[in-house]
């Protein structure tokens, strides 16, 4: 099937929300294929597979896909350190060298390879500019082995060497968002849109391909045996042996697979399905146990060291299961977990997710708590389909729908919270030439210009400058101040008050500046005392030097995150199923309802968006929805692509979205079929 998707843009902050690779609940019952295996060469069994040794070489990892990195990411404090901006949307999942180059795929149909600065090393265009969804795999020889979408013309695989120079093509003939797994022997395992799992040599022909009862966009892992699991939307996992024989065949209830599945330390295999449940497999078919979380599950589970099972549902949801089955939390990660990312896992046990508008969440693995949130701004920039990277330093790289690939990473930012506590004991030296004497009445000019210098943590520079009226005889005293707001007063009749410059950080600067000036000159010594409020009445010229002794205690505090919002709203019902409608054509409508759920306040409704094969036909929504009360979207299915369609209808309210899952079939009636 042909699953080169329109990219037109619909509807008020609509964006093209093309699925061709998306689950479709299956239609047609696995009873009715005839699985086939068609031999073409030979493939050996598995016992280590030659991916390259570098710290994230292949989609989910690893060929168990645990999702779990070896390098700590502790230090990860979630700041921008630099964003790649390609043609379009980037939901391939980045892969990352020995040498840290990171590569990945974008819907403007070029693969691409970046180095750890953010600067393009070299980029490759597909046949057509077709579309790469599929998330490299590297070779323990360099080779990089990705999937690209373009139908029955140009779909294929392609094997690039480190120079991005194409080593060879190998065209399926149909759109192939599956990720490549690499056997012992170098053999490419790949799922394709045309209901096969393929081996491919790595020079480039085929071994051997099996037939399903679906399409295929669910990545293949390895177990240490060589056996291949692989989901399927036909909604089976298969056991797929290295020869191409099926071993066994398990449900995974109503619907599809789309999630790749990941095998844990036991051998045991754990996937999701569109149906909502996820299941622990053992190795020989038979079930351990199944988790439902009632919601649509897209995503591919990760494992940590502990056997801690984490993935996230369609609805926004990350939990977190013990090996047993049993819940060990659920969090709602400050709102919305995009549907089809997927989590992963830094070896200091915190969890890294995409989100829907949000680029990446990071979450405590003890309770499910959020550490923070990565977002440029309040528009979109979901992480859609692609998942997380780990680099060595602890970098976190994904994609997203604005096109930009992440690099996120950086210091833990802290608020300091200063406490200081300074006492300052200058000796004031004053210079003056004559005597004079100190009446009310009189009129004097005087020049007076404290200067104070302070060590340690606290440093106060203090001049001041003030016309005063004063006659004076003998000797002055001086007070000045050395901290954030310091007052001097010169005579009876006139006070100079001035606000210093303040830097409020462990170390804190303040700069004071007054003028007094007086007829009179005086030869005298004064000593003067920084305290946090200071009044110098003073008749004289005076220069003052200080030694401050300063305690600061500063309190660093992680940069705070939202605090996850209560629901404030429902969009009903969760999925729509249209069944088949031919190409430029229009099947009947469905309505969904939003309902303001709070109680307390009116609802902003801030925009929708639609995929590019479904259409809004009718709204009777308002821009504000007031508490209990309803609205409706009526949608139709208008297909522009052939084959199983799954998208998304999103509304976008307040800060939080709501959204409905859109299937249906699209027929090319040119060619009486889907595929």
């Amino acid at each position: 099937m042909d699953l080169q998707h329109n990219h037109n843009r619909k509807g008020c902050m609509t964006r093209a929300e093309g699925r061709g690779r998306l689950g479709l609940i299956a239609i047609l019952g696995v009873a009715t294929f005839v699985i086939s295996a068609v031999a073409i060469g030979t493939s050996s069994q598995a016992q280590l597979a030659p991916v390259a040794s570098t710290p994230w070489p292949m989609f989910r990892h690893d060929l168990s896909h645990t999702g779990l990195s070896q390098f700590s990411t502790s230090n990860n404090g979630g700041t921008l350190q630099w964003k790649f901006l390609t043609g379009n949307h980037v939901e391939s999942s980045p892969a990352i060298g020995a040498d840290g180059t990171i590569y990945f795929g974008s819907d403007d149909g070029n693969f691409y390879a970046v180095d750890p600065s953010g600067n393009l090393k070299w980029s490759f265009t597909t046949q057509n500019s077709s579309i790469v969804r599929s998330s490299p795999s590297i070779g323990a020889d360099g080779t990089i082995y990705f999937g690209s979408e373009g139908g029955k013309s140009y779909g294929g695989v392609y094997a690039l060497n480190p120079d991005g120079s194409q080593k060879w093509f190998y065209p399926t003939l149909f759109d192939v968002d599956s990720s490549p797994a690499l056997g012992a022997d170098g053999t490419v395992y790949i799922g394709t849109a045309g209901w096969t799992l393929d081996a491919i040599s790595p020079n480039g022909t085929l071994n051997w391909k099996t037939t399903f009862g679906s399409y295929l966009v669910s990545s293949p892992a390895i177990g240490a045996d060589g056996t291949i699991y692989v989901g399927c939307d036909d909604g089976n996992l298969y056991s797929v042996s290295p020869s191409g024989s099926v071993n066994w065949a398990f449900p995974a209830g109503v619907g599809g697979v789309v999630g790749s599945p990941a095998i844990g330390a036991n051998g045991t295999i754990y996937v999701g399905s569109i149906g909502g449940e996820i299941f622990a497999v053992n190795p020989d078919g038979t079930q351990q146990w199944s988790f439902n979380t009632g919601n649509v599950i897209e995503s591919s589970p990760a494992i940590g060291a502990d056997g801690t099972i984490y993935f996230n549902s369609w609805e926004g949801l990350l939990y977190a299961l013990n090996p047993d089955g049993s819940e060990k939390w659920t969090s709602l990660v400050a709102v919305d977990v995009a549907a089809a990312t997927s989590p992963v896992i830094g070896a200091d046990g915190t969890i890294y997710v995409g989100g829907t508008l949000a680029v990446l969440y990071a979450i405590n693995s003890a309770d499910g708590s959020q550490k923070w949130v990565y977002t440029p701004d309040a528009n979109d920039h979901s992480s859609d389909e692609s998942s997380p990277a780990i680099g060595a330093d602890g970098t976190i790289y994904i994609g997203s729908v604005d096109a930009n690939l992440y690099a996120i990473g950086g210091p833990i930012s802290a608020t300091a919270t200063p406490t200081t506590t300074s006492t300052a004991t200058p000796v004031a030296t004053v210079t003056s030439t004559a005597t004079v004497t100190l009446t009310p009445t009189a009129t004097a000019t005087a020049t007076t210009t404290p200067t104070t210098t302070a060590t340690a943590t606290t440093t106060a520079t203090v001049t001041a400058t003030a016309t005063t009226t004063a006659t004076v005889t003998a000797t002055a005293t001086a007070t000045a101040t050395a901290t954030p707001t310091v007052t001097i007063t010169a005579t009876p009749t006139t006070t100079a008050t001035a606000t210093p410059t303040t830097t409020s950080t462990p170390t804190t600067t303040a700069t004071v500046t007054a003028t007094q000036t007086t007829t009179a000159t005086v030869t005298t010594t004064a000593t003067a005392t920084s305290v946090p409020t200071a009044t110098a009445p003073a008749t004289s010229t005076v220069t003052a030097t200080s030694t401050a002794t300063s305690t600061t205690t500063a309190t660093a505090t992680p940069t705070p995150s939202p605090t996850p919002t209560s629901v404030t709203a429902t969009l009903l019902p969760p999925i729509l199923q249209f069944g088949t409608v031919g190409l430029g054509q229009a099947s009947p409508t469905s309505v969904v309802t939003l309902t303001n759920v709070n109680n307390g306040n009116p609802l902003t409704i801030r925009g929708w968006s639609i995929g590019p094969d479904f259409a809004v036909v009718g709204s009777t929504c308002p821009s504000v929805l007031n508490p209990g009360q309803s609205c409706t979207y009526t949608i139709a299915f208008q297909p522009e692509n052939a084959g199983p369609l799954v998208e998304l209808f999103r509304v976008f309210e307040g800060s939080n979205v709501q959204k409905v899952r859109l299937l249906g079939i699209g027929l090319d009636v040119s060619t009486g079929g889907g595929q």
